[in-house]
């Protein structure tokens, strides 16, 4: 093992060299790049780097001579994983950052997200590792920031809500071979394990339980961001909403089939929206991709006349904890996660990914969804 006393940092620097080196980054035979080329993709000195080499040579990873070009033994893969599976079950100590976008917070305006931080803090802590903290992750220096992360004593993170800005960020991460997990949210190009809420699979439930009782005009309420490709999580609900109303054979009668919001606001419905819903083309089922949506809809003073379920059902994807009661409108069907469950999975990946387990894969989360007299036969039914 590596001698005992090295300072914190060699010690991170040598597990991301274990990881690289396990993921086959420096495949036996090939050569490391020079160590001023490491230093800077490590975000640490020269001295550190080569301190970290020689723990990986004695190791039996690498082989150094002087005035060489540093080479990767053979097997060096299968034992880099060995060596940091016994690391991982020697050390509980690590220093968890559970990084979300800066504009998140506080996280009392999310509540989604307030409640898996919850969730993960006490998750991390039962399983024994020495500290989570949460890092709110700003947009200008977020390259800087993540690169400091080993120097400010962390050991893995986890990405919770992480944007497109965020990517080249991630990359990094990746390249220096500093461990984390993500959260709904997938790296192109690297299969890196993931934690991913089946929102896609409850949106088919959801639209063949509406369409089942025998609405035929229905309208998914979706943020515009995020929603033109099939990769993303918000892209993934909106092509698998379209693809039921089609499979249903209503896609056709549907004068709205999805209305994309720009602002989480009470004035989010713009005044077509809003004539609509007085209107002839009403939906009979509204469907809401995220909580807030729901919010502003319940808000809406031009829309407090409506009555539910009798004029307009009513679904949504997320908590109903900041969702506003109302008089006009009963508690509504809801589709949430189970947050003790999604942080447990999330540690779990966090764990195996620390240990170099190069079989992790993505796991997926199936919503409950919950019905209530919010969702009935469209009117004149």
């Amino acid at each position: 093992m590596p001698p005992r006393g090295r300072p914190r940092i060699v010690e991170e620097v040598l597990h991301r060299l274990l990881r690289n080196l396990a993921d086959g980054v420096w495949a036996s035979g090939t050569t490391l790049p020079p160590s001023r080329r490491l230093a800077a993709l490590f975000g640490v000195s020269p001295v550190t780097i080569r301190r970290a080499i020689a723990d990986a040579s004695r190791l039996g990873l690498l082989d150094v001579r002087q005035r060489h070009p540093v080479v990767v033994r053979k097997d060096a893969a299968k034992h880099a994983v060995q060596w940091m599976a016994e690391r991982a079950a020697g050390r509980r100590t690590e220093h968890v950052a559970v990084l979300l976008p800066e504009s998140y917070f506080p996280l009392t305006r999310n509540t989604v997200y307030m409640l898996l931080t919850t969730a993960l803090t006490r998750e991390l802590n039962r399983v024994g590792f020495s500290k989570a903290t949460i890092v709110p992750w700003p947009m200008a220096g977020r390259m800087s920031m993540v690169r400091s992360l080993p120097h400010k004593g962390y050991d893995a993170a986890i990405i919770i809500g992480s944007e497109a800005e965020h990517v080249s960020s991630l990359y990094l991460l990746y390249e220096q071979g500093f461990p984390f997990v993500m959260f709904n949210r997938q790296m192109p190009g690297i299969a890196l394990p993931s934690v991913l809420v089946d929102r896609p699979g409850v949106t088919a439930v959801i639209a063949a339980r509406l369409t089942t009782l025998g609405h035929r005009n229905l309208c998914l309420v979706a943020h515009a961001a995020g929603t033109a490709t099939r990769e993303s999580d918000r892209g993934q609900v909106v092509f698998t909403w379209l693809s039921c109303l089609e499979k249903a054979g209503v896609l056709d009668e549907c004068f709205l089939p999805v209305y994309f919001a720009y602002s989480r606001d009470k004035e989010c419905f713009m005044p077509g929206f809003v004539e609509m819903m007085h209107g002839p083309r009403r939906p009979t089922a509204i469907v809401f991709e995220e909580y807030q949506w729901a919010a502003a809809f319940l808000r809406d003073p031009r829309l407090a006349d409506l009555r539910v379920p009798e004029q307009v059902s009513l679904v949504m994807l997320g908590p109903t904890r900041r969702v506003p009661s109302t008089r006009w409108a009963p508690q509504l069907t809801t589709a949430d996660m189970d947050y003790d469950r999604a942080a447990q999975c999330l540690v779990e990946t966090l764990q195996r990914v620390i240990a170099g387990d190069k079989d992790a894969t993505s796991v997926r989360l199936p919503l409950t969804l919950t019905m209530t007299e919010s969702v009935g036969p469209p009117p004149g039914s």
